[in-house]
């Protein structure tokens, strides 16, 4: 007697046929489908009795045909079937089962920079094999495969995309699941470029170059391929007006920019830049969160307003001579300082009969100094004038005045008019 065996794995939608012919037959399918045996034609002694098939060894009654066939099978339909030709005997495994349901769609995550990693999640049922493949797709429409991974059984499938060197309009991942019975699949378009969103920049620099003009600079964060695409973003504060402006990137690490005031800036007033930056140029793409931001001033003047409250007071007199003379200020007002107070000049003249200065004194003072003393020189029945005035990089301010004078003394015409200031 001869034996052999096949597995037999049945569809519904592929009516499969064997041949006795002792090899093994894989066909994976799923239920529903029919399915014909067949026994082997040459018999050991061609004068022999009639074709008997079985099934889990109990005879089938009726079937006597070289042929058996099973229609519409189920689950319970997964059984071990023989035929008996003349001795020549072919036993078949038939196995019944499904193909893998639809899996899930890919999940893309977010990333600081332009590789996204995007994931096949794990499927629910045995399998005998998942891929996970991407296209690119151009904005006419046409599809070109660029990645392709696949692994046996249910293992976690990755895939990542590098934005910049995978130029496309749109990206269509597909998840294919397959097992013995047939296979599955899923597949979504995507639009990644949104899911990069990238940290702020950093080092954000501004410099007054003019009258209206800036220059200001950013780097990239580390995260950041300088081949990206890179559209920023750059708000410009002045005098309680905000304007947004755009640009692109030269692919460097450091970035460069210039601006123009709209209309001539009050001297010496501030002027502040914060700057985001996102990649490629889809207006829903994802914008960084503005990076610190860096203020400067535009050119400074000279003061427009001398400084206020400029007083003296005296000690007492000895021999003729003030023992001590104060002079106080304060600073011009903010509003009016045009600059940064570099230092403060203060002249003391003596005014003689003929209304002739002659210098006494002339200070150069910090710019913190609010108060001067000039000890045992002026005398008391003499005439003086000091005049003050606040110094920035471009200049001077107005002067302020004032007299020391006795009280008898008759003034000169130029010090009545600096008494009816």
């Amino acid at each position: 007697m001869v034996k052999t065996k096949a597995l037999l794995l049945i569809a519904a939608w592929f009516g499969a046929f064997f041949s006795s012919t002792g090899a093994y037959i894989y066909q994976p399918v799923t239920r529903g489908g029919d399915i014909t045996l067949r026994c082997p034609v040459e018999a050991t002694n061609p004068n022999c009795g009639t074709i008997s098939w079985s099934k889990d060894g109990e005879i089938v009654e009726n079937q006597t045909e070289i042929t058996y066939t099973l229609y519409a099978l189920e689950f319970e339909d997964s059984r071990n079937y023989s035929c008996n030709n003349c001795g020549n005997v072919e036993e078949f495994e038939v196995k019944v089962g499904e193909r893998p349901s639809r899996p899930p769609l890919p999940v893309c995550r977010n990333s600081p920079n332009t590789t996204i990693w995007c994931f096949a999640p794990l499927s629910d049922v045995t399998l005998d094999r998942m891929c996970l493949h991407v296209y690119s797709i151009s904005r006419f429409g046409s599809k070109r495969r660029i990645k392709r991974n696949c692994e046996p059984h249910n293992q976690q499938l990755n895939a990542s995309i590098d934005l910049d060197y995978y130029i496309a309009y749109r990206y269509e991942l597909e998840v294919i699941v397959r097992n013995d019975f047939g296979q599955s699949s899923s597949k979504g378009s995507y639009d990644l470029s949104q899911n990069v969103i990238p940290e702020k920049p950093l080092n954000i620099t501004l410099e007054t170059t003019g009258s209206i003009s800036f220059e200001g600079s950013f780097e990239l964060p580390n995260s950041w391929k300088t081949a990206s695409y890179l559209e920023y973003k750059y708000q410009v504060t002045h005098d309680n007006n905000t304007k947004t402006l755009w640009d692109y990137s030269s692919n460097t690490r450091t970035v460069n920019f210039q601006f123009r005031l709209d209309e001539a800036p009050k001297p010496y007033s501030s002027v502040c830049v914060q700057v985001k930056i996102k990649f490629g140029y889809i207006l829903s793409n994802s914008w960084s969160n503005y990076g610190d931001k860096s203020c400067n001033y535009t050119e400074s003047a000279a003061p427009s307003r001398s400084p206020e409250n400029f007083h003296v007071s005296t000690t007492d007199i000895q021999d003729g001579v003030y023992r001590n003379v104060i002079f106080t200020w304060s600073p011009p007002p903010e509003e009016h300082r045009n600059g940064v107070i570099e230092e403060n000049l203060l002249v003391v003249e003596e005014v003689n009969q003929g209304c002739k200065p002659r210098e006494i004194s002339n200070e150069n003072l910090t710019a913190h100094t609010t108060q001067f003393s000039i000890s045992d020189t002026l005398k008391a029945d003499r005439t003086y004038v000091a005049k003050l005035s606040a110094w920035t990089n471009k200049g001077g301010s107005p002067l302020a005045f004032l007299v020391l004078a006795p009280f008898s003394k008759g003034y000169c015409p130029e010090i009545l008019e600096i008494e009816r200031r």
